[in-house]
Order: C-alpha cells, then sequence, then structure tokens
C-alpha cells in the first residue's frame, strides 16, 4: 500500500539538521509548533498515522513522507482540534482513526446545516421581496398628473353609474395651448356620443371632466378621450357597463375574503355566472395629506372569476371582500341590471381615520385620533367618482378604545362625504345617495357586559336605536348582535356569517335605497309600554309587525330609590349611582304584538325608570337573541329607554335620541 504524503510545509532542512536527522530509528522525530499550527482538518487523517521516521525522506517542496505504523489504543477521546498535538512523542496516545473521521463528520454536518438554513431564510427573503416589490410595482404605477389619461379608477371591464343618476368621467392631461380641448366619445352597439371639455388647473392637477347623459342601456360600451388637434393623444377603456355603483368600505370584517364561508368553494366556482357584476379593490394607504386621485390599486376592474375573488397565492394574492360580494351578487339578482362593487377598507382603523379633519373639528375628536388618513388617501379620491350608495361595516376599533365621538363623527362623516360627491360629481350623485350600515357584531364569547360594544352599536344609529331617523336619513341598518362565531369552545372574532348579514341588506336596500316599501327590512321595535307594579309586570307593545319569541332572556328594568335617578347604561350598577341597579326581566308571557316581563327581581319599593335590552357585546347565541319578526325574521334591535313613568298607565315610546356615554 502507498504512504501517504503529508501536506505540512517546513522550511528546507539545513546539513545541520540533515546530520541530525540520521539518529535511531526507535526515536520518532517531533513535530515543531509551526507544524502543528500548519495543521489543517484534511491534514489530521495522515498525521494522526503517522509516524515521522529518521530515514524519511524530504520531497522537492519539503513535503515528509511519513509510514503507516499501527495506533496505539488511547484511554481518552481527543478532539479533533487536538489532533496534532498527539504527536509530539511516541509516549503520548494516538486518536482512533474511526473516532477521528465521525467527529469531523458530524462538525461538518452541522456546519452544512447551519449554511443551509441561512441560504434559505436568504433565498425566502428575496423571493418575498421580488414578489412584494413586483405587487407594488403593479399596484402602484408611476403616474404623473401631467400623463393624458384617465384617472386611477377607470379601467377596462369597469362600471359606471346608470340613470337615473348620470356618470362623471374624468382624468389627466397636459395643458398644450390656451385652450386644451379633451374629446370624450362613447361608442356602443347602435349608440355614438360625444362629449367636450377643457383641461383646467384645478386642485387634483391638470384635469379634464365630462358628465355623460343619463345611460340606461348596460353596453358594453368603448370610451375613447383625445386631445383635439394633438396626435398621440388617445386613451381608451373598453368593456364599460352601465349599472349601480357602490362602495362597500370598513375595517376588518369588510375586509374578510370569501374563504372563510362555509360555502366558499361553491361560492368562488359559481362566481363567473355573473359576468355583468364588477369588482374593484382600493389598495389599503394611509396619507397624511389630500389625495385626489388613488396611488395603488389592490384589485383592478374585473369580471367575477375565482381568480379575481379568491386570489391565487395564499400570501401574495389580494382577495375580493365576501360581505360586499354577497350583497352585489344578491343585489344584481333582484334589480337584473349590473352591479359594480368598489372595496376602500382597511384594518384596524377607527372612524376618525375615515372622516376629514373638518369633521373632527366639528366633533372635538381628541388631537391623538385627529389623524383624517385614511379620509385623505382612500375616500378623497373617490368623491369625484359617481356612486349609486355606501355599505359601511366599521366600530371594532372604536368599541376597544371606548371611543366617544363616535356618533357626530358618523353622522358629519356621511353629511361631509354625500355633500363633496355632489358637488364633485357635477350634481351626477345623489346629494342624499343610501348608506346601509352594519351594526357590530359580537367579538367574543359569553355573556359579556362591555360598553365600548354596547355604546358602539347604539351610535351606529346616532342614539335612536333605529335607521333611518332624522339625523341618518336615507339609511338602512342590519342587526348582527344573534350573529356570533364559533361556538361554546371556540370562538371566531369575527362573525363568519357575512351571508346572513348580506340578507339584511339587501332587504334595507331595497326598501331605502330603491324605495320598495313593501319589503320589511326592520326587525321589531317597541312603541309603547305600561308598569304594572301590583303584577310585578311590565308590559312592551309593538306596532310593525307580529313576534316571534325564541327566549325569555335579555330584558333588563332600572329599579330606582327615586323616579328621576337613571341607571348608568354601561354597567349593572356603579358606585357614583347609588340606589340604583339594571335587574334582569325575564318575559314571563306574550301575544302576537306584545311581551310581559316579569319585575320580580325589583323590590316593590322602588321605581321602574328606564329599561334596555341585549345590552351586552353577545347577547345570544346564534339567530336565539329574545325577539324576532314572525314573518320578516329579523331581529330586535339593542335598545335602551331612560326617564319611564311606572303609574300603570300605558305611555308611549317616542321615537327620539336617548344619549348615552
Amino acid at each position: 500500500m502507498p504512504k501517504p504524503k503529508s501536506s505540512v510545509q517546513d522550511e528546507t532542512p539545513s546539513q545541520e539538521d540533515s546530520a541530525t536527522s540520521k539518529r535511531s530509528q526507535s526515536s520518532p522525530k517531533k513535530v515543531t509548533n509551526e507544524a502543528k499550527a500548519a495543521v489543517t482538518p484534511d491534514q489530521v487523517e495522515v498525521i494522526e498515522n503517522s509516524y515521522l521516521d529518521e530515514d524519511e525522506k524530504t520531497g522537492e517542496n519539503g513535503d515528509i513522507a511519513a509510514e503507516k505504523e499501527p495506533l496505539r489504543p488511547s484511554e481518552e477521546r481527543p478532539s479533533t482540534s487536538a489532533a496534532a498535538d498527539t504527536l509530539v512523542g511516541d509516549e503520548e496516545d494516538a486518536i482512533s482513526k474511526d473516532d477521528l473521521d465521525s467527529d469531523d463528520v458530524a462538525i461538518r454536518k452541522k456546519g452544512w446545516d447551519v449554511r443551509c438554513v441561512i441560504i434559505g431564510l436568504l433565498v425566502l427573503i428575496l423571493m418575498v421581496g421580488g414578489a412584494t416589490a413586483a405587487i407594488l410595482v403593479h399596484r402602484f404605477k408611476g403616474k404623473t398628473t401631467y400623463d393624458f389619461r384617465y384617472a386611477m379608477y377607470y379601467g377596462n371591464h369597469m362600471v359606471l353609474q346608470r340613470a337615473p343618476n348620470r356618470a362623471s368621467v374624468w382624468g389627466y392631461g397636459p395643458v398644450l395651448d390656451d385652450n386644451t380641448t379633451v374629446r370624450l366619445t362613447v361608442l356602443g352597439e347602435g349608440y355614438e356620443k360625444e362629449y367636450s371639455t377643457v383641461v383646467r388647473n384645478t386642485l387634483s392637477g391638470q384635469t379634464w371632466k365630462v358628465v355623460l347623459d343619463e345611460m340606461t342601456a348596460a353596453g358594453p360600451f368603448k370610451l375613447t378621450a383625445e386631445l383635439v388637434g394633438h396626435e398621440g393623444h388617445v386613451v381608451s377603456i373598453d368593456d364599460v357597463l352601465f349599472g349601480d355603483v357602490w362602495v362597500c368600505a370598513g375595517e376588518e370584517n369588510m375586509r374578510d375574503s370569501l374563504d372563510k364561508l362555509d360555502n366558499a368553494a361553491e361560492e368562488i366556482q359559481s362566481a363567473d355566472q355573473f359576468p355583468s357584476i364588477r369588482i374593484f379593490s382600493v389598495f389599503p394607504a394611509k396619507s397624511d395629506r389630500l389625495w385626489y386621485d388613488l396611488r395603488g390599486i389592490e384589485i383592478e376592474w374585473s369580471l367575477p372569476s375565482n381568480v379575481s375573488l379568491a386570489g391565487t397565492h395564499q400570501l401574495f394574492s389580494p382577495r375580493f371582500s365576501s360581505l360586499c360580494w354577497l350583497y352585489g351578487r344578491q343585489l344584481h339578482q333582484k334589480l337584473g341590471h349590473p352591479v359594480g362593487l368598489i372595496v376602500s377598507a382597511y384594518e384596524d382603523s377607527m372612524l376618525q381615520d375615515w372622516a376629514s379633519s373638518t369633521v373632527a373639528k366639528t366633533c372635538k375628536v381628541p388631537f391623538s385620533y385627529n389623524t383624517a388618513r385614511i379620509w385623505n388617501a382612500m375616500v378623497n379620491p373617490l368623491l369625484d367618482l359617481s356612486i349609486y350608495g355606501l355599505i359601511l361595516y366599521q366600530g371594532e376599533t372604536d368599541a376597544k378604545e371606548m371611543s366617544l365621538n363616535y356618533n357626530c363623527t358618523l353622522v358629519e362623516m356621511l353629511k361631509e362625504w354625500r355633500t363633496e360627491m355632489y358637488a364633485r360629481t357635477l350634481a351626477a350623485t345623489d346629494p342624499h345617495f343610501p348608506v346601509g350600515i352594519v351594526q357590530l357584531a359580537p367579538n367574543r364569547p359569553g355573556n359579556h357586559l362591555t360598553f365600548g360594544f354596547t355604546g358602539i352599536r347604539w351610535k351606529q344609529t346616532a342614539n335612536y336605536g333605529f335607521a333611518p331617523n332624522a339625523h341618518l336619513k336615507n339609511t338602512f341598518l342590519a342587526v348582527t348582535l344573534d350573529l356570533p362565531g364559533g361556538n361554546e369552545t371556540h370562538f371566531e372574532m369575527r362573525t363568519p356569517h357575512k351571508q346572513v348579514i348580506a340578507d339584511r341588506l339587501i332587504l334595507g336596500a331595497l326598501a331605502v335605497g330603491y324605495n320598495r316599501s313593501t319589503v320589511q327590512h326592520q326587525g321589531p321595535f317597541p312603541v309603547r309600554y305600561q308598569v304594572k307594579k301590583r303584577d310585578t309586570s311590565f308590559v312592551l307593545y309593538f306596532a310593525n309587525q307580529d313576534i316571534d319569541v325564541r327566549t325569555d332572556a335579555g330584558f333588563e328594568v332600572c329599579c330606582s330609590e327615586n323616579k328621576t335617578l337613571n341607571c348608568p347604561p354601561s354597567s349593572i350598577e356603579a358606585t357614583f349611582a347609588p340606589g340604583r341597579k339594571w335587574e334582569s326581566a325575564s318575559i314571563k308571557g306574550q301575544s302576537s304584538r306584545s311581551i310581559t316581563l316579569d319585575l320580580r327581581h325589583c323590590p316593590s319599593n322602588k321605581h321602574i325608570v328606564g329599561l334596555r335590552y341585549a345590552w351586552r357585546e353577545t347577547p345570544c347565541r346564534l339567530k336565539q337573541c329574545a325577539v324576532y319578526g314572525s314573518s320578516s325574521g329579523l331581529p330586535m334591535p339593542p335598545y335602551i329607554q331612560k326617564d319611564l313613568t311606572d303609574d300603570g298607565k300605558i305611555h308611549d315610546l317616542s321615537a327620539k335620541q336617548v344619549n348615552i356615554l
């Protein structure tokens, strides 16, 4: 077997060194410190099996040839790093070759594992970064206000507002002369109409705007804009339909996607059966300054399909709002004409974010909340677009933050939204366009008495308990207090029952937004009461429909030592309000339009001065609150009333505001 060569480098030996090397072969040469220092892991295998012999001959490069000799058994296994040191004399123990190989392999394997992990992380970071960059490049298009173009939300496959309203179309363009003219042509089957306008300097930049005639035909149409007298300045959008355009705004419950529905696969796969519905989604953004055009698009105008609704990738693909889609699909089925759906939603956002700085000042919003950043980035850019109506599902964050200005902010925000859109679309949008409001659904299990959710639910009606009302005209309400998610052992923080919410919204839209007066869109609401202390009874009368009682729990009465002292709305009782307490009053009797409450828990020497219902964050199990409409199946909304009289007579419950903290 050939002798292994060592690659350990020594200086060329002198004559004195040669003479010294001719000593007895019984004494092996010791390895110098310099040689040991030069040992590498690849050289250990050679060194550990070699004894330096006096007869060894030095090669041309100073390589030392070593003859293999048997290894001696060692009492203690040395580490690989000490392999060279074991060669300092024949009296020292040698390392087993197998042991050294095993340790070396383990060390190398561990090193490779670490390197592989690091490389994998780097590759993942590069992939995520590349994908994110590609998405941002696609969604945040680099356009200037001097390009001749449409505003960002105009595009192929879009829906423009139909009659009886009119559609506004606008864009940007350069001012090339004193009267730079834009000609817009609307072309469809058997239809052609030209409009003319000029480019003007506005707050939005150098813009042009046209308001179209009322359009009853659905289309499709092609819109072509061109700068008159300037070749090459022509932009077109194709496959444009005319229908009703609805904006869906809010926070996380509005952003929930279809894959969270119980019948998600069926809903997604059937989407392509509705080509007259078109969807569009604004990229979530905030800004300290007003934007007059969108800076980012999450989903461009698209026909509904499994790709456009559910995306192609779990992490990177945007997905459309399930509630907005379910609402739009049903609306299209009821109306029979095209529907355009625009989602503008931002998770974990307070209502003050959605209102302008003007509204914040009017409602005396604390400075720390007065940002208006979502209004600037996601609402203001939409105000030049004609729409039919708005759906708002917002309030979770305000409930958690115990917002005190929600009532004023909601009323003033909707007022400004309507006023601004009417003005900026040149009267093409109804100044009282319909608004659907989704009351907060339960957010955690159990019979929690938290003022945040109960208070926001009440303020979502401008303190009336129902909508429309004097402060929220032309609005409709979807009551959701009976739609908790999950069960007793597993609770979903966001209600998955978006189909039920959409069903309830559609009833309100048809009744209020489309003036179908025969549609019942509200649950039972109390109109009169009578306190019979001798019978320990409280009778509550309903007028708008027959009732269905599903459980006897949910009502409470305020028992007070004084006729004029009301109970605190945010708790059972409070130290700052002695002598008054909310007591449960179960249902002990009913008729087709009344219920009788049991007052046994209220002492006879106290007065009944208040009533409330479902005043809990999670007041009941799924669709198992106390009172529903017998024919509509709609739940009675949460309710509170103060300053009641317990003289035994029947009194009206006037439709007035009941202010709470």
